[in-house]
């Protein structure tokens, strides 16, 4: 055992990372199946349910029947080793922090690199929501008050929390994931769970059924008592079951000020209201001050942003409709959430920028010249003694590599970014279907709109030119009917996530062999199926830049691309 015992940490170390943790050969499958072409993966998957009944048996056998928590017991140096692994990742629930906090002693604490974090709801919360069952109305906006302030409570716990580790060691670095919300029933059968007894309750817990945490946008409340934070350098919001209200992220985000990456998912938009004749009605003032809460995060040190709708908002329209304007009222010529998404996106220290599911415009990369001077976006303006002139020798984006916009088929305007396609006109004798018909659902904007399109282009390619380090610039749209239009530039060198970021077949000949449009600058474009649209001959110069650039038909399915030719790139 003393030869054991003596191992130098590096081979020690070396040693346990052969052992496996239950979260790792999770986290690993995960991978490999992520990284299936998704033919292979269909087939993988037959595979795998023809061979489980078979294969069971010997893989319970051949799998070690101990995890790495148990070498901790073999002596205080592989004790020591164990704990730097085991305390890396933390997944906890709110009602185990108090647990946590006994457990993660200060020589632990430097192991600490990621907490998964999820809200329990308690007892009391249970109570309210067999309560709120039996009555409506008040009732209800008891059990919503309830839960806010036991969600508000679980937050600032947590930072209270990390506050105390943070003054004992200042060094700390953790990243943090909040994404789940738990019942009081389910979070005490995880808890229970995880200690390998079994959770039992004699009342139904009407949690999900009363608050409907899926469709609930929870509000966080004042965390102004509590201190900026240094340790926390990555933080993700959503992406599970919780939803929090856009100004709230926003507000626990800027209690980081060392923050370097930032995911938020808003599961679904607070700035619009149920309207009528089939869709919904943006609400300008609720998108502006969702606009205004963003503004505060160009302040951080992001190296990271990404933010992604889960509803996206061209779905709740026919293309038979007019969309209503979302500008709002008092600057109807300012796109305040396309600036916001704009000063974030300038930060000096910003490489990797993802927009995903939101109606924009081209002011996402080029200001208005002039902005109100009450507005809290005139500093944004390009008039504007704080915007960074053009003729300067310092780039608007010096550190940005990797650009992705997803944007909404319609503009903040109130108008379509898309129109009926040139080859499907509509007849002279045409009456527009009534709106709660299945015509009525027909997705037949699928050509770019001349203008509306050719600004967004123009306006991305003359911001391209400040981007210096850009490696790849990746601009995609739903038409509906799973079509996409897409413009992406990829830098010469190698190959890059957007070069396979979906499933392109050549739409016409390329005048070069693949591997020759691959070595080079390069620009796809498609227009989904169809008849090809060209942007203006200025724009494409921007865009190409002596680079290969060639017109290709995207797919989101391999199979669909398969029988219309041969695949160029196969998308993930």
């Amino acid at each position: 055992m003393s030869g054991i015992a003596s191992l130098p940490p590096e081979i020690l170390a070396h040693i346990l990372s052969y052992l496996p943790r239950k979260q790792d050969k999770l986290r690993e499958q995960e991978e490999q199946d992520n990284q299936v072409e998704p033919l292979e993966q269909a087939e993988q998957l037959q595979k795998q349910d023809k061979l489980c009944g078979l294969c069971e048996q010997e893989k319970r056998s051949s799998e070690p029947p101990v995890y790495l928590p148990l070498y901790a017991t073999v002596c205080k140096a592989w004790q020591h080793q164990v704990e730097l692994k085991t305390f890396r990742e933390i997944d906890v629930m709110s009602s185990e922090l108090e647990y946590l906090s006994k457990i993660m002693t200060e020589s632990r604490r430097p192991a600490l690199r990621v907490i998964e974090y999820s809200i329990a709801m308690s007892e009391d919360v249970k109570t309210a929501c067999s309560e709120g069952t039996k009555l409506t109305g008040e009732a209800e906006k008891v059990v919503e008050e309830v839960v806010e302030k036991e969600f508000t409570a679980a937050i600032t716990e947590l930072l209270v929390l990390l506050q105390e580790w943070e003054d004992s060691n200042p060094l700390m670095s953790v990243s943090i994931k909040i994404t789940h919300i738990y019942s009081y029933d389910d979070g005490q059968g995880k808890k229970t769970t995880r200690c390998g007894d079994q959770w039992s309750s004699t009342e139904q817990d009407m949690f999900i059924h009363t608050f409907k945490p899926y469709s609930r946008l929870l509000h966080l409340g004042s965390l102004d008592d509590l201190r900026r934070l240094k340790s926390v350098t990555k933080l993700q919001v959503g992406m599970g079951n919780l939803n929090m209200t856009e100004d709230s992220m926003a507000r626990l985000a800027m209690k980081f000020r060392a923050l370097k990456a930032l995911d938020l998912q808003i599961g679904h938009m607070a700035w619009y209201a149920e309207g009528t004749n089939w869709g919904r009605e943006f609400v300008p003032e609720l998108r502006y001050r969702f606009a205004f809460s963003l503004l505060p995060l160009a302040s951080l040190p992001l190296s990271h942003f990404s933010i992604y709708c889960l509803d996206e908002s061209m779905g709740h329209y026919s293309h038979y409709q007019q969309p209503s304007s979302v500008l709002h009222c008092a600057a109807p010529d300012i796109d305040c959430l396309s600036l916001a998404f704009y000063a974030i996106s300038i930060i000096p220290t910003m490489t990797e920028m993802e927009i995903i599911n939101f109606i924009v415009s081209p002011q996402l990369f080029l200001p208005p010249a002039i902005i109100p001077m009450d507005s809290e976006f005139a500093h944004l303006a390009r008039t504007s003694p704080h915007w960074p002139s053009l003729a300067k020798t310092s780039p608007h984006w010096p550190s940005l590599m990797e650009y992705t916009i997803r944007f909404s088929s319609m503009r903040p305007s109130g108008s379509w970014y898309f129109v009926r396609h040139p080859d499907n006109p509509t007849p002279d004798d045409f009456v527009t279907p009534e709106p709660n018909s299945a015509a009525y659902l027909e997705e037949f904007r699928t050509f770019p709109n001349n203008k509306a399109m050719n600004e967004m282009l123009g306006a991305a390619g003359k911001a391209k030119r400040e981007m210096p380090a850009l490696r790849s610039l990746y601009i995609f749209a739903g038409m509906g009917n799973d079509l996409e239009f897409e413009a992406t530039w990829c830098k010469a060198g190698k190959l890059y996530r957007a070069d396979y970021h979906g499933i392109r077949i050549a739409a016409q000949p390329l005048g070069m062999s693949k591997e020759a449009f691959l070595a080079g600058n390069r620009v796809y474009w498609s227009t989904a199926t169809g008849r090809d649209w060209r942007p203006t001959r200025e724009i494409e110069e921007i865009w190409a830049s002596g680079g290969n650039q060639a017109w290709f038909k995207r797919f989101r399915y391999v199979e669909d691309a398969l029988k219309e030719g041969t695949v160029f790139s196969r998308g993930y």
